[in-house]
């Protein structure tokens, strides 16, 4: 039995893939100890045939029967059948492992019965305002090895026990759009199996973020308008996560916050983002997420 499977979904971004994996061949955990599942959600860049080259480590790459995109949910879950070790690592395609990520992780996992979740340095987050809002939100609020709430789970970069993850049946695949997909896990490990989550912050990959400030908002927008509401009939109670509560609430501090959330402020503070100091447009962007993230929850319900 290996001691990590890597989880990776993709969907053409081939020359990210082939980094990501580039940083596997380079890990100091020995690749006889990892097996890395290359999940292709109906690519058509060519992805499959560049993994033809060879890895030290033993490499499986699966996809869809109509090879048709199908989600991230549903790809990861392309998988679940082949596993056939201690621990599951998620990891992005766009990511690229630090040498010790692999590592790091399984150092917690096998001291700690728990979820280790791990970091990622957005390398440009001085110049792309997205990579900066991501950088500054999260696991990136708490101290390294400290005890996480769960809804902060982030599939890019998480390992948790192969078992357990089997046990909750793997990830939804009813979310197919943007969005959600780890707060949904959580939700469900919350009601179904309690764990813990520790920000592992020393098991690390790196980045540069391709997608744009205006980018982000609209995802942010399709996820409130799609997979937030699916969340929120799947979960009666999961009036926490997203700000659901205040979204929806009747009460005059929900009301106030909706308020709040209005068009001439959201222009205005768009318009003024690019002479803001970092440490604004942090504030700031939090803002337009907040906005989008409403417009959309709110065109699903009228």
């Amino acid at each position: 039995m290996v001691i990590f499977d890597v989880i990776v979904p993709t969907f053409n971004n081939k020359e990210e893939l082939l980094k990501c994996l580039s940083g596997f061949s380079k890990q100091t955990l020995p690749p006889s100890d990892f097996r890395v599942f290359v999940c292709l959600d109906g690519s058509t860049d060519g992805s499959k045939e560049a993994l033809e080259s060879y890895y030290p480590f033993e490499i499986m790459v699966l996809e869809h029967p109509d090879k048709k995109n199908h989600g991230r949910n549903a790809t990861r879950n392309l998988a679940l059948n082949h596993l056939d070790s201690q621990f599951v690592l998620f990891f992005d395609s766009d990511l690229v492992p630090y040498p010790y990520l692999l590592e790091n992780h399984f150092k917690l996992l096998r001291d700690r019965t728990c979820i280790s979740m791990g970091n990622v340095d957005y390398l440009n987050k001085e110049e792309n305002d997205w990579a900066l809002y991501t950088s500054n939100r999260g696991y990136n609020k708490f101290r390294p090895m400290a005890l996480m709430p769960i809804e902060y789970l982030n599939m890019g970069n998480v390992a948790l026990s192969t078992h357990f993850l089997l046990e909750l049946g793997g990830m939804d695949e009813k979310l197919k759009y943007y969005g959600g997909d780890d707060t949904e896990l959580s939700l469900r490990i919350e009601m179904q199996k309690p764990t813990i989550v520790i920000n592992n912050a020393q098991a690390r990959g790196h980045c540069i973020l391709t997608k744009t400030l205006e980018q982000g908002l609209l995802q942010t927008e399709e996820f409130g308008r799609i997979n937030l509401k699916y969340i929120e009939k799947k979960y009666t109670n999961s009036k926490k996560v997203f700000g659901l509560g205040l979204m929806s609430g009747k009460n005059a501090f929900a009301i106030t916050y909706r308020a709040i959330l209005n068009r001439f402020l959201y222009v205005i503070i768009k318009k003024t983002l690019p002479y803001l100091p970092s440490y604004l447009k942090i504030y700031s962007i939090h803002y337009l997420v907040a906005y989008r993230l409403f417009k959309g929850y709110q065109s699903s319900t009228t």
